[in-house]
C-alpha cells in the first residue's frame, strides 16, 4: 500500500479528505494528518510518505516551503497534490515548477476530482520507483536537477455541523 500524508491547517478540511474517499480500496493508507507544513516535515522524515495532499498556504511553513524541502533531499518523492483556497497563478506556477501533480482548489473539489489527482499521483510514484524500496519505490538524493472545492461541499454532507462553513 503506498502511503499518504494529508497537510491543512483547516482540522474540518482534514476529516472531510479522510471521509471522502474509500482510501484502501485505491491502495492507499493515510500515515498522518498535520496541520501545518514544519509538523509535516516531521512526519514525512518519519513515515516517507510516497504522496503528500498539502495546503498551500498555512500557518509556521507553507504547503510550497514544505514542498520545496522535501525536494531539497529527495528529487522523487513523496509526489505532491496541492490544495488551495486561492487562485493565485503563481502559486500554481511554484507547484507545478516543485513537481506537483495537480493544483486543487477547495471550493471545487469533489471525490472524483480527488481520486483522479490520486491515480495521477500513483501513477508518478510508479514511474519514479524502483524494486530496491520497501514497496517499490527508491529514495534517491538531490542530485541538483527539480523534476519537471468539494472538500467544502463533501464536508457539508459528511460531517454534522459542517454545513455551517
Amino acid at each position: 500500500m503506498m502511503k499518504v500524508l494529508l497537510v491543512d491547517d483547516e482540522p474540518l478540511v482534514l476529516i472531510g479528505m479522510q471521509s471522502m474517499l474509500n482510501w484502501a480500496k485505491l491502495g492507499l493508507e493515510i500515515v498522518g494528518t498535520a496541520r501545518n507544513g514544519a509538523d509535516a516535515w516531521t512526519i514525512v522524515q518519519g513515515q516517507h510518505p510516497d504522496i503528500v495532499i498539502c495546503d498551500v498556504m498555512m500557518p509556521v511553513m507553507s504547503g510550497l516551503d514544505l514542498a520545496e524541502k522535501c525536494r531539497e533531499v529527495d528529487t522523487t518523492l513523496p509526489v505532491f497534490i496541492m490544495l488551495t483556497s486561492y487562485e493565485e497563478f503563481e502559486y500554481a506556477k511554484r507547484s507545478l515548477r516543485l513537481g506537483a501533480v495537480e493544483y486543487l482548489v477547495k471550493m471545487d473539489l469533489t471525490p472524483e476530482l480527488l481520486e483522479n489527482a490520486l491515480h495521477r499521483a500513483i501513477e508518478r510514484v510508479k514511474k519514479r520507483a524502483g524494486p530496491s524500496h520497501p514497496g517499490g519505490h527508491r529514495r534517491r538524493q538531490r542530485s541538483g536537477a527539480v523534476p519537471g472545492s468539494a472538500v467544502y461541499p463533501a464536508l457539508r454532507r459528511s460531517v454534522p455541523g459542517a454545513g455551517l462553513l
